[in-house]
């Protein structure tokens, strides 16, 4: 993704891991709330959760964790997972995925996303349980307001097709879609504001999603993601509109810059270890028994006006 803005959350003063983990007074489940903001942003808690996440490289600063299976109240609607900041990675070292730990910090909304930023990290002798992949598919997705209530969890999305690769070698995102066809624009189906251009719109706001490379990095920019390979996309693994994406483990759903996005439980580097699978829709390369003459032309710059209206 984009390098983040400034944080406007507190510094964290951290400590050394204590020796014994402190009691656990704030469940995540309470912690994320049934709304789109944390009944307890500002306040100071201390949590237990699975961890299903970890960033100590790419930027992200944090690691995920998340209830285990079977301990959320059963009439919780909320999400059960939560993102814990540590500018410095101290917590982010002692930890890797599926360790139980207590977490000490304070809640924020970083812009608009429920985070803990850590003043305290203690990884647990005994397991707390497990977490498994939540499956959503495309008609779970298209219930915008219940998407709040996934949001730091582990899923397993079904059903996706790929839209775009336009920023995967800049930010490490692809652009999917649940459904079997990828997203049109709304102006290729009606006129500006007409109908059918609206309806589209909506159709792609129920369908869009991002997956993200687990990192903050511009491959454009940073010096390190310079040196290092673009995620997902090789000569023997091809990223092409319209071909499937099939996730074989969870990742998690983030959001940030506005947008929604699937990040994998560690900052996918080249196409080593990838949560996802996709198919290869290239046609073979035609037989030609003459020669061809290729000629391009630029067709996104069209104007729906000569410029000399007020529209």
């Amino acid at each position: 993704t984009e390098t983040p803005e400034p944080t406007d959350t507190p510094a964290p003063t951290e400590t050394p891991t204590p020796t014994e983990a402190p009691s656990a007074d704030t469940t995540i489940a309470e912690i994320q709330g049934t709304s789109d903001a944390s009944p307890l942003d500002g306040k100071t808690v201390t949590t237990q959760g699975v961890v299903t996440a970890v960033y100590p490289t790419g930027n992200k600063n944090g690691f995920y964790i998340q209830m285990a299976d079977g301990t959320a109240p059963a009439d919780h609607t909320g999400s059960t997972g939560v993102f814990v900041y540590n500018k410095d990675l101290s917590f982010v070292k002692q930890v890797k995925i599926g360790d139980s730990v207590t977490v000490t910090g304070q809640v924020s909304e970083y812009y608009n996303a429920t985070q803990l930023t850590a003043s305290k990290v203690e990884v647990l002798s005994n397991s707390l349980g497990t977490v498994t992949p939540k499956e959503i598919d495309q008609q779970a997705w298209a219930d915008k307001g219940s998407r709040e209530n996934y949001e730091g969890m582990l899923l397993k999305p079904t059903g996706l097709v790929v839209t775009d690769n336009y920023s995967l070698n800049t930010y490490g995102e692809i652009g999917l879609a649940f459904g079997d066809t990828p997203l049109k624009q709304p102006t290729a189906v009606g006129a500006p504001d007409s109908a059918e251009a609206k309806a589209q719109v909506e159709d792609n706001e129920a369908r869009a999603i991002l997956l993200d490379d687990g990192s903050t990095w511009d491959y454009m920019k940073n010096a390190d993601a310079k040196k290092s390979p673009l995620p997902y996309l090789d000569l023997d693994h091809p990223v092409t509109v319209g071909a499937e994406a099939n996730f074989n483990e969870g990742v998690v759903l983030d959001y940030s810059f506005d947008k929604w996005r699937l990040q994998p439980t560690q900052q996918q580097v080249g196409t080593e270890n990838m949560p996802v699978a996709f198919s290869d829709v290239r046609e073979a390369a035609p037989k030609l028994g003459t020669d061809v003459t290729v000629a391009s032309f630029n067709v996104l710059n069209y104007f729906p006006t000569l410029g000399n209206t007020d529209q």
